[in-house]
């Protein structure tokens, strides 16, 4: 899930991102599906629990599977979203959750929206 600050990144950078993601986990040697999992963007103002409710229930129905991991993409000020995201997934729902946050547009997404 993605919480922009602003206008933040459009859905060919986040899936560019999302594929990044993957090649780096593989070289890890961690097992990651060849789909792109579900990218939502969330209001870092909205109701955190449903959107934690609609990223799972997209990510069973894709994988046929619950996840193991969530990963969250958040800018602009996170402290309190980020405890809001743990204490959702980890405490309400079971799902370990990973949150990535920047102030500006993690370089992957800016060189990646810059046509290159």
């Amino acid at each position: 899930m993605y919480f922009p600050a602003g206008p933040g990144a459009d859905n060919r950078q986040l899936e560019d991102f999302g594929r990044a993601m993957q090649r780096s986990f593989q070289t890890l040697g961690i097992n990651v599906p060849r789909d792109l999992p579900a990218f939502l963007t969330g209001n870092p103002h909205g109701d955190l629990l449903k959107m934690v409710a609609e990223l799972l229930s997209k990510t069973r129905d894709q994988f046929h599977a619950a996840p193991d991991l969530l990963m969250f993409l958040i800018h602009g000020p996170t402290d309190r979203l980020y405890k809001m995201i743990k204490n959702v997934c980890e405490v309400q729902f079971g799902v370990a959750s990973q949150g990535e946050s920047s102030t500006p547009i993690p370089p992957i997404l800016s060189h990646q929206g810059a046509g290159h």
